[in-house]
């Protein structure tokens, strides 16, 4: 190792990190040229120099996806609170227009109280990609019609859903209902990250108590489901109001 080989050495950091000056790369690499072993450690710390810029840049990336995530998620929360709230001005402003139509004497509910907004709405129809869409929610709702139980169990597992099931009798066993159900889809709407979905339902209930057998019924009753993305972007029930 010659002398010029000790000034090169202190020189290769320098020249690897792109901040020495010309006439030192210049002295760097010519002497690199006839000397392999300090070309090799030229080499050598260049690069360790990209490998640490490299870690650098993609630390950054995963930071700034990391960043996106909870910004995204954080929209998406405020976003479902904000439908939430105004699905529930909505809904208490249909009970007061509601109770103020039972004045009258209505012969057909969707004809003669719903208001015009809302007649759209259920006569709007729907395309077949958003009835796909909503399958697994209308499995839901069907699930319901047919579960037969105590309230709380009804609750736990139905959610929003809850009311469309049987409650089941004291002294009784869910083997003495039997259940006739019929579900129709009549409009779907969905939006970017809300919509809605109207049906209409009709069950009939008959209980054998005692011996004897005792049966009730709803025919038609439309229903309206306000639905909303969650963080994991399925379609969730936020309200459900039914039209008696």
């Amino acid at each position: 190792m010659d002398k010029n080989c000790e000034i090169v050495k202190d020189l290769i950091p320098l020249v690897a990190d792109d901040i020495a000056s010309e006439e030192s790369k210049k002295f760097v690499e010519n002497h690199c040229e006839t000397c392999d072993e300090c070309k090799k450690e030229l080499w050598i710390a260049k690069q360790d120099i990209k490998t640490e810029k490299s870690d650098s840049a993609e630390n950054q990336v995963w930071e700034n996806i990391e960043k996106s995530q909870r910004k995204k998620k954080i929209k998406r929360t405020v976003e479902i609170f904000v439908i939430a709230i105004l699905v529930i001005t909505v809904g208490i402003l249909g009970v007061i227009c509601f109770n103020d139509s039972k004045q009258s004497k209505p012969n057909n509910y969707v004809r003669t109280s719903l208001s015009e907004g809302l007649k759209t709405e259920y006569n709007k129809g729907y395309t077949e990609e958003d009835k796909m869409a909503v399958q697994p929610i209308m499995k839901q709702v069907d699930e319901a019609l047919h579960y037969v139980g105590g309230e709380n169990s009804a609750i736990k597992k139905f959610d929003k859903l809850y009311t469309l099931c049987t409650t089941k009798e004291p002294n009784t066993k869910v083997s003495d209902y039997k259940l006739d159900v019929k579900i129709k889809l009549k409009s779907v709407k969905l939006y970017d990250n809300m919509g809605y979905i109207w049906f209409d339902y009709s069950r009939g209930v008959t209980c054998k108590s005692n011996h004897t057998y005792d049966s009730v019924g709803a025919s038609k009753i439309p229903t309206r489901l306000i639905i909303a993305k969650d963080v994991s972007d399925q379609w969730t029930v936020i309200t459900k109001e039914e039209m008696p």
